[in-house]
């Protein structure tokens, strides 16, 4: 079902069944169509349709549109009414698959997290943030209240850059030279290149006249070692809602407990490597608080210590919006 695509399933029509293949697509069109067309995936999703009602654990198709629409808000009642036209499956069979999928959420990580342990140089960090919503009732009564929810959200992101382990012998502060504070010529040439290129990238963007002449070759960004890993897609697994409200410490304690002992790489039951966890201010108040309260543990991990909190700008972009709505509706 995760390795479903479309290219895979037109490959296996034509080796096991091609004269069905051929018969459909000939009603769909008379002349060869283009692969990955609208009509092409026509033909497949007639074929896919076909073979669901001759047997029903031929459901790929229709899970997945079970998937979009139950992911789309699309109501129990209304894609039981699509699953008996045979469009998608009922509610309760995508449900039902969803809920074996939970527990296979992580195994990447999982993965990544032994390879850790034994050396390797993949590694990934955590983050989160509250997800609250309270149920109205449509008719309120003295057994029928809100219902408030609160729980955590988690993802996983697993770096792009692998950085390789750079052995540490700090000198003793009295040993250390004056010098060695200033800049080097190397470090000076560095920060010349790095100036010029801002201010002519600021000089471009205000000159009108240099903007029409260089706006178009001159580059929009200042290389840098890692420059390719930057523009690539960032790798994120999705570990689902936890039962944890934010507001309440033991919550918090007991998230990061679970959390510490299914992700954060040991060796011989000691932390070989605390894991960056990402949220926002709030959040990072919450875990450092839940840190402090285990601060006279006896062991690393009974004192939490394998997670370094950090703040991510999670609403930086939403505060600008309503900052620029203001001064639009109110100055």
């Amino acid at each position: 079902m995760m390795e479903f695509t479309w290219d895979k399933f037109y490959e296996e029509l034509q080796i096991r069944a091609p004269n069905i293949l051929k018969v459909v697509s000939a009603i769909e069109s008379d002349i060869p169509m283009q692969v990955s067309g609208k009509k092409f995936l026509h033909i497949l999703h007639t074929v896919a349709s076909g073979l669901h009602g001759r047997s029903q654990e031929m459901s790929a198709l229709h899970y997945q549109v079970g998937f979009i629409l139950v992911h789309g808000g699309c109501t129990a009642h209304d894609i039981t009414r699509l699953a008996k036209l045979g469009i998608s499956m009922t509610p309760q069979s995508v449900h039902g698959l969803l809920a074996k999928w939970k527990e296979n959420l992580d195994a990447e990580i999982i993965k990544l997290k032994e390879d850790w342990e034994i050396g390797e140089n993949v590694k990934y960090q955590l983050v989160g943030d509250n997800w609250d919503k309270n149920i109205l009732p449509s008719f309120r009564t003295s057994q029928q209240q809100t219902i408030s929810l609160h729980l955590f959200n988690l993802i996983a992101v697993v770096d792009r850059v692998k950085v390789l382990p750079v052995p540490s012998n700090p000198l003793p502060f009295h040993d250390i030279k004056l010098d060695q504070f200033l800049p080097s010529p190397k470090e000076q040439e560095l920060l010349k290149a790095e100036l010029v290129f801002i201010v002519a990238t600021s000089v471009i963007a205000n000159i009108p006249q240099l903007t029409c002449l260089l706006q178009n070759i001159y580059p929009k960004h200042l290389n840098h070692k890692y420059s390719t890993q930057a523009g690539l897609k960032t790798t994120q697994y999705p570990f689902g809602l936890f039962d944890c409200n934010e507001t309440k410490t033991t919550d918090v304690i007991q998230l990061l407990k679970d959390l510490q002992k299914k992700y954060v790489p040991y060796i011989n039951n000691e932390i070989k490597e605390p894991l960056l966890f990402g949220g926002d201010r709030l959040t990072d108040e919450r875990f450092q608080g839940a840190q402090q309260a285990l601060s006279n543990g006896e062991t690393a991990s009974d004192r939490l210590e394998g997670f370094i909190s950090k703040i991510e700008d999670f609403h930086r972009l939403m505060n600008f919006l309503e900052v620029i709505m203001i001064i639009i509706h109110y100055l």
